[in-house]
C-alpha cells in the first residue's frame, strides 16, 4: 500500500477514511472530538515520524495528522485528551491564517498537503502565486502530483479545481507509474472516479505491471466502481478482456477475489472465459482454486450458453479443473466437474491423477467419489508413486485403509524402491506404520542400496518405530548391512544427536522453547536407539566397508555425547581402532577441530602419536586444518612437535603449506624446529615460498630463529633470499628490515644528536641495500675498481700511442703539416721497423698478454657467469686479437693491412674504456643514454636504410653525369650526408649548367625536394623524438639505474674474485653513523651513500613494518576468512532448514523427503 493510503484523511464534512479498519472505535472517538474543526489538525507527532515526502515550514500547513500505529492513538487519548485537543485547536487557528500564507509561504510541499487534506480554499490561495501554479504537474519525493493526492482522498472539489487549472488527468506517479484514476480506484473513491472518467481519463492506461483501471477495480473488489467502469467499457470489448503482464484479465482477478457480482457483470459484458493467464489457467481454474462455487457456476453457465466445454481446459502443466478442485478438497466443485464429464483419470505432466491429489489431501469422501466414477487405484506418477504412496507420505491412515480395501497394491515400489510401508517408517508415522503392517505389508522389503526399514528408522532417529520393529517383526534385521556396510547401529552412531539448533541466539523465545524441546527429544531418541540396539545384540565392534567403527563414525560427525556414551557402555570399544586408510578416531577429531572430542578420546586412552597409512599423526591433520587449540591439547599430552609424515613434513611444514599463520606462531613458540628439512630438502620457509604463502613467510621471518632458516640452502644451492626477491618482494623487504639493528646510544648523544627519518622505498633503495653497497665498496671493492680503471687507461694509452706513432711513420706523416697539404701521402711499405717501433710492438704484446691473463683468470672463477656481460667480453677479446695481429710478427715491415688492423685496435680500445666507465656514477648515466639512443635507432634502421637506398638509386639514375652519384657506394654515402644536411645544391646546379644538362633535371629537383621533406624534416625529427624520449626515461630512473649498475658491478667483482679473497673482504655487519664521520675523506665516502638515512627515531620501533601491499593482502585474507565463516553460517542455516523439514515430517507434513 502506498503512503497515501496509510494516512487518515478528513474533508470539510469531517468524514474519516482509512485503509486500516482495525482502528475502529479509536478513529470514531477522534472524529467526535474534532467535529467542529473545518480542516485537519496539525499533528503533535515528532519530526522523526513524518513521512519522507513532507517538509516543515514556518507558517501555514506544516504536518498532516498521520498515525502509523494503533499505540499512537492510545497514547493520544490516554493522557490529557481534552487539553491536547484544545492545544491542537489553537495551533490550527494560528497555522491556517490566509494572510500568513499569502505573505510568507514558499514551500511547494504545502500544495501537496492541502490537496491531500482537501483544503480547497488553501489551494486557491496558493495558486495566486505562480510558483505553485507551475507545480501543478510536478511530482514530490513520493513521485505523486497534487491530483494524485486529491484523487486518493476523494476530494472532488479539489479535483475539479486542479483539472480546471491545467492538471494532467493521465499523468503517471508513484513507483508503479499509476495515474489519478488508478489511485482513486485503489482507495475506493467512487465520486472521484466518476469525475475523472467524465473529464476524459484514459480507461486503457497501464501502470508498471500493465494493470488498467478495470483490473484495479476487479482486484480490489470495489463493486460499484467496477460496475461503473464495465458500463463505460461496454462498447470497448478490448478493455473488458485486457491483459496485464501475467496475462490475467479483470475476470481472472474478480474470480480470484471471489467478487461474484463483478464476475457476473463481466460475464454480461462478454468477458472471455477461455483466456489463459501466464501459467495457462482460465478464470474457471481460479474459481476452483479459491473454492468459489458461486463464481464457478457463473462461469460454467456462461460457457454452456456459448457452447464451450471449459471443464477439460488444462493449464501449461496439464492440470485440469478437477485436479485443482480435488487438491482444494472442494466436494461441490468436484461433483460438478464429474457431472459435466471431467476425466477422473486425467494426468498432469507429472502423471498425477485426481486420485493422487485426493490421497495427498486425505479427503476420503472425494476419493470415494472418484473411485465410484471409475478412477484407477494403482496409477503411477513420474516417480512411480501410486495413490497409496501419496497417502503414506502424508500420514492419512483412513485413506490408506480405504485404498487397500479397494484393491491397492500394498507392496508396490516407486522409482526409489520405496514401498508405502517404508515411507511411513522414513517419515516416522507410527500409526500408519502399524496399520500397514497389520494389513499385510512385506517385512523384508529393502532398497537397491540394501537399506531395510531398520536402517531407515535409525537414520531418521525414530526410536518408537525402531523399537516396535525390533519387538514385533524385524529383530533378525538388526545386524544386516546395506551396500555401504552400515548396520542400523552404525547409522545411529553416525547420525548422533541433533546439532542443528545449538545456536539459538537469533531466535525468539517461543522458537527457542520449541527447538529446545525438539532437540532434547531427538537427542534422547538417538541415545535410546543406540542403547536398545546394543541390548538386542548389535555388535559395538562392527564396521562398514571402509572399516570405520561406530566410534569412528560418531567422531567423524562430531557427536560428542554419542562418543562418550559408546566409550562408557562397553569395555571392548577400541579408541585406537584403525580404518582402511589407517585413521584413528583421534584423526577424525583433529580434522574436525573438536577440542572436546580430542580431550575425551585422550582421556579414554587414545594414542597422540598414532599414525595412518601415510604416517600422518593427529597433529599433522590438525596443522593442515589450522586448529591451534587441538594442537595445544595434543602437545599437552606428549605429542611430538617434530614428528614427520611419509614426506618428512613436520607440522610446521604442513601449516606453512596451508597458510595457517596462527598455527605457525604457536608451533614456533612451543619450540618447533624452524630448520627442519623434508624429503625435498626444504624448510618451512621454502615451502611457504613454493606455495606463495606471503603471510606465513613474514611470520617466519619475524620469529626468533629467522637467521638460521635464512642461512639454509636448498638442493639448487640457493638460500631463501633469492626466491623471496623473485616471488615475495614484501617478505624480502621484511628480511632486510630485520637486518637493521639500533645502537645503544641515546638520541641526545652530543656526537649523534640528529636521527634521519625513515623513507619507505622499494627494494633497490632499501637502507639495507644502501648499506650493502657501502660495505662492499669500503671492504676493498673501491681499490679493485680503481685498479681496473687504471689498467684500462694504461692499456688504452699504451696501445693507441704505439700504434698511432708507428702508422704515422709508415704513412710518412711528419709534424710539418705543410708537406701534407702539398700532395697525397706517400706510403713506405719497404721501410723496416725502427727500434722504437719494435719496443712499441713488444709493449703492446705485453699489454695484450696481461689482458688475456685477466680474462682467463676471471673466466676461471666466474665460469658460466663470465658470459653474462657478453658485449664487454667480446670487446675485450677483439681488442686483444687486433692488438696481437698488429704486433706480430715483430720484426717484419708494416703493411697497409696491418695499419687497418691497428686502426680497429685503437678504435676498440677507446670503445672498451667507454663501456667500462658506464658504471661510473657521474659519467655513466650519459653513456647509458647514448646506448639507449643507439638501440632505438637500430629498431628503425630498416626503415632508414630503405629510404636512403631509394634516394640513392633515384639520384644515380637522375644525375648519371655527376661523379658523386656515379658509383652506388659513393652515392649511398653522399645521400647519408645529405640526410644530415650536407646538400651543396648551388655547386651541383653550376656543374649541370656548364655541362648542358640543366634542362633535363626537373625530376631530379623533385627528388631533392622529397629528400628534404621526407628525410631531413620527417625521418630525422622522428629519430630525434625517439632519442629524446629515451633520454627522458633514463633521467627519470637515473637513481635506480645507478644503484642497479652498482649491484651488477658488485656481483661481477664477487664472482671474479677467488673464494679466499672474498672471505678476507667479507664483513658481517657495518655501522652507519647518520650524521656522518668527522674525517673529511670518510665523510666524502659517506655522502656517496646518502640514502642510508632510513632509521627510526625510537629504538622500540625496530623496522618490522610491512608494506601497504602486504597489509592489503592480509585484509584480503581476513575477508576470505569472513567469507568462509559466512559460508559456514549458510551451511548451518541449511542444516537448520533440513532439521525443520524433518520436524515437520514428524508432525505430519505432506512434503516428500527421501
Amino acid at each position: 500500500m502506498s503512503k497515501i493510503g496509510k494516512t487518515i484523511r478528513m474533508n470539510s464534512r469531517t468524514s474519516i477514511k482509512s485503509d486500516r479498519g482495525s482502528y475502529g472505535s479509536a478513529l470514531s472517538s477522534l472524529a467526535a472530538n474534532i467535529t467542529a474543526f473545518p480542516q485537519i489538525l496539525p499533528s503533535p507527532i515528532s519530526a522523526e515520524d513524518q513521512p519522507s515526502g513532507i517538509t516543515t515550514v514556518d507558517v501555514a500547513i506544516r504536518q498532516p495528522f498521520q498515525i502509523r500505529r494503533q499505540s499512537t492513538l492510545v497514547k493520544l487519548f490516554s493522557f490529557r485528551r481534552r487539553q491536547k485537543v484544545e492545544e491542537l485547536q489553537r495551533r490550527k487557528e494560528n497555522r491556517f491564517n490566509i494572510d500568513n500564507i499569502n505573505e510568507c509561504q514558499t514551500d511547494v510541499s504545502t500544495l501537496y498537503e492541502a490537496c491531500r487534506m482537501g483544503l480547497l480554499h488553501v489551494v486557491k490561495t496558493l495558486f495566486r502565486n505562480s510558483n505553485y501554479k507551475k507545480a501543478i504537474n510536478v511530482a514530490d519525493e513520493n513521485l505523486y502530483t497534487p491530483l494524485h493526492y486529491a484523487a486518493a482522498n476523494n476530494h472532488v472539489d479539489v479535483v475539479y479545481f486542479l483539472l480546471d487549472n491545467g492538471a494532467d488527468i493521465n499523468i503517471s506517479g508513484g513507483e508503479d507509474f499509476i495515474g489519478p484514476l488508478h489511485i482513486a480506484i485503489k482507495e475506493n473513491s467512487y465520486e472521484t472516479v466518476k469525475v475523472l472518467v467524465e473529464r476524459g481519463a484514459a480507461l486503457d492506461k497501464n501502470d508498471k505491471f500493465g494493470l488498467q483501471p478495470l483490473h484495479y477495480a476487479s482486484s480490489k473488489g470495489h463493486t460499484n466502481i467496477a460496475t461503473y467502469l464495465i458500463n463505460r467499457c461496454a462498447k470497448r470489448p478490448e478493455l473488458i478482456n485486457s491483459v496485464c503482464q501475467d496475462s490475467r484479465t479483470p475476470l481472472h482477478l474478480a474470480t480470484f477475489r471471489c467478487c461474484n457480482e463483478i464476475v457476473s457483470a463481466l460475464l454480461l459484458a462478454n468477458a472471455d472465459i477461455t483466456n489463459p493467464a501466464v501459467r495457462g489457467r482460465t478464470p474457471l481454474h481460479y474459481a476452483a482454486t479459491r473454492k468459489n462455487y458461486e463464481g464457478f457456476m457463473l462461469i460454467l453457465n456462461r460457457a454452456k450458453q456459448l457452447g464451450i466445454n471449459v471443464i477439460e481446459h488444462c493449464d501449461k502443466e496439464n492440470v485440469s479443473t478437477l485436479h485443482i478442485a480435488v487438491d482444494g478438497s472442494c466436494l461441490e466443485i468436484v461433483q460438478r466437474c464429474i457431472d459435466e464429464g471431467a476425466d477422473v483419470n486425467a494426468m498432469t505432466n507429472e502423471l498425477l491423477t485426481p486420485l493422487h491429489y485426493a490421497a495427498t489431501s486425505g479427503n476420503v469422501d472425494i476419493a470415494k467419489l472418484l473411485v465410484d466414477n471409475g478412477a484407477l487405484i494403482d496409477t503411477r506418477d513420474n516417480f512411480e508413486m501410486t495413490s497409496l504412496h501419496k497417502a503414506a507420505c502424508a500420514d492419512h491412515p483412513e485413506m490408506m485403509k480405504y485404498l487397500i480395501s479397494q484393491g491397492a497394491n500394498i507392496d508396490v515400489e516407486d522409482v526409489d524402491d520405496f514401498t508405502p510401508w517404508m515411507y511411513t517408517v522414513w517419515k516416522g508415522y507410527f500409526e500408519a506404520c502399524r496399520l500397514l503392517l497389520e494389513l499385510g505389508a512385506e517385512k523384508s522389503c529393502c532398497l537397491k542400496t540394501g537399506k531395510t526399514v531398520m536402517h531407515l528408522a535409525a537414520q531418521q532417529r525414530s526410536f518408537k518405530i525402531l523399537k516396535f520393529l525390533l519387538d514385533e517383526c524385524c529383530n533378525c534385521m538388526s545386524g544386516k548391512k546395506d551396500s555401504g556396510g552400515f548396520t542400523p547401529f552404525l547409522i545411529a552412531a553416525r547420525e548422533g544427536d541433533c546439532q542443528y539448533f545449538r545456536d539459538l541466539n537469533a531466535m525468539t523465545k517461543a522458537t527457542k522453547r520449541i527447538i529446545r524441546y525438539q532437540y532434547s527429544a531427538v537427542s534422547i531418541k538417538c541415545s535410546q536407539i543406540v542403547e536398545y540396539l546394543l541390548q538386542k545384540g548389535s555388535k559395538v565392534t562392527s564396521t562398514d566397508n571402509e572399516e570405520n567403527s561406530a566410534i569412528h563414525l560418531a567422531t567423524k560427525n562430531d557427536h560428542y555425547d554419542m562418543v562418550e556414551m559408546i566409550c562408557n557402555m562397553r569395555s571392548e570399544v577400541d579408541v585406537n581402532a584403525r580404518n582402511k586408510v589407517g585413521q584413528r578416531p583421534l584423526h577424525f577429531a583433529s580434522i574436525n577441530g573438536s577440542k572436546r572430542l580430542v580431550k575425551l578420546l585422550l582421556k579414554y586412552g587414545a594414542d597422540p602419536e598414532a599414525r595412518d597409512n601415510c604416517f600422518g599423526a593427529p597433529i599433522h591433520v590438525a596443522a593442515k586444518s589450522g586448529f591451534r587449540d587441538v594442537i595445544s591439547v595434543l602437545l599437552d599430552h606428549s605429542a611430538k612437535i617434530d614428528c614427520r609424515n611419509k614426506n618428512d613434513n613436520t607440522p610446521l611444514h604442513i601449516a606453512s603449506i596451508n597458510g595457517h599463520v596462527d598455527v605457525i606462531e604457536h608451533l614456533l613458540l612451543e619450540g618447533a624446529p624452524i630448520t627442519a628439512l623434508n624429503d625435498k630438502n626444504q624448510t618451512c620457509l621454502d615451502v611457504a615460498i613454493e606455495y606463495n604463502q606471503i603471510e606465513v613467510a613474514v611470520a617466519i621471518i619475524k620469529s626468533k630463529g629467522w637467521e638460521r632458516v635464512m642461512m639454509s640452502r636448498s638442493l639448487d644451492g640457493y638460500t631463501p633470499m633469492k626466491r623471496l626477491i623473485e616471488k615475495m618482494p614484501i617478505a624480502a623487504e621484511a628480511v632486510m628490515d630485520r637486518c637493521i639493528y639500533h645502537s645503544n646510544h641515546s638520541y641526545d648523544d652530543p656526537d649523534r644528536t640528529t636521527m634521519a627519518e625513515l623513507g619507505k622505498k622499494k627494494l633497490l633503495i632499501h637502507p639495507l641495500i644502501s648499506a650493502y653497497r657501502c660495505q662492499k665498496w669500503q671492504s676493498g671493492l673501491n681499490f679493485l675498481y680503481y685498479i681496473q680503471a687504471l689498467y684500462f687507461i694504461i692499456y688504452l694509452i699504451g696501445t693507441s700511442t704505439n700504434i698511432t706513432i708507428e702508422i704515422y711513420g709508415f704513412l710518412g706523416i711528419s709534424n710539418n703539416y705543410s708537406n701534407v697539404m702539398k700532395g697525397p701521402v706517400a706510403l713506405t711499405p719497404s721501410r723496416p721497423p725502427t727500434e722504437a717501433d719494435i719496443r712499441g710492438r713488444i709493449a703492446i704484446l705485453i699489454l695484450s698478454c696481461l689482458a688475456l691473463s685477466r680474462i682467463l683468470l676471471v673466466a676461471y672463477f666466474m665460469k658460466c657467469h663470465y658470459f653474462s656481460s657478453i658485449l664487454f667480453n667480446i670487446l675485450d677479446i677483439l681488442l686483444i686479437i687486433t692488438s696481437t695481429l698488429f704486433s706480430l710478427p715483430i720484426y717484419e715491415p708494416l703493411t697497409y693491412f696491418r695499419c687497418q688492423i691497428g686502426a680497429v685496435a685503437v678504435f676498440l680500445a677507446y670503445i672498451n674504456v667507454l663501456v667500462y666507465f658506464q658504471r661510473a656514477r657521474q659519467v655513466g648515466i650519459y653513456i647509458i643514454m647514448f646506448h639507449k639512443v643507439i638501440m632505438t635507432i637500430m629498431k628503425v634502421i630498416f626503415i632508414v636504410i630503405l629510404i636512403i637506398v631509394a634516394f640513392t638509386l633515384a639520384f644515380s639514375l637522375t644525375f648519371p653525369s655527376q661523379l658523386e652519384f656515379y658509383w652506388f657506394h659513393i652515392a649511398f654515402v653522399r645521400t647519408m650526408m645529405m640526410m644530415v644536411g650536407d646538400i651543396n645544391f648551388a655547386e651541383m646546379v653550376r656543374e649541370l649548367h656548364f655541362s648542358g644538362n640543366l634542362s633535363n633535371t626537373g625530376l631530379g629537383f623533385a627528388f631533392f625536394i622529397m629528400l628534404i621533406v621526407l628525410v631531413n624534416l620527417g625521418l630525422v625529427n622522428l629519430l630525434i623524438g625517439l632519442a629524446v624520449g629515451d633520454i627522458n626515461k633514463v633521467q627519470r630512473n637515473a637513481h635506480i639505474t645507478g644503484i642497479t649498475m652498482d649491484i651488477c658491478m658488485i656481483n661481477e667483482f664477487n664472482r671474479a674474485l677467488p673464494l679466499y679473497i672474498r672471505r678476507r673482504l667479507y664483513k658481517p655487519s657495518i655501522t652507519i653513523f647518520v650524521n656522518g664521520p668527522r674525517n673529511k675523506f670518510k665523510k666524502f665516502i659517506w655522502i656517496k651513500t646518502s640514502s642510508l638515512a632510513s632509521i627510526h627515531k625510537e629504538k622500540s620501533q625496530i623496522v618490522q613494518k610491512c608494506d601497504l601491499a602486504w597489509q592489503i593482502k592480509r585484509q584480503e585474507n581476513e575477508i576470505n576468512k569472513i567469507r568462509d565463516n559466512l559460508e559456514d553460517v549458510k551451511s548451518d542455516i541449511g542444516c537448520a532448514k533440513d532439521m525443520i523439514r524433518e520436524l515437520l515430517v514428524l508432525s505430519g507434513s505432506k512434503s516428500r523427503c527421501i
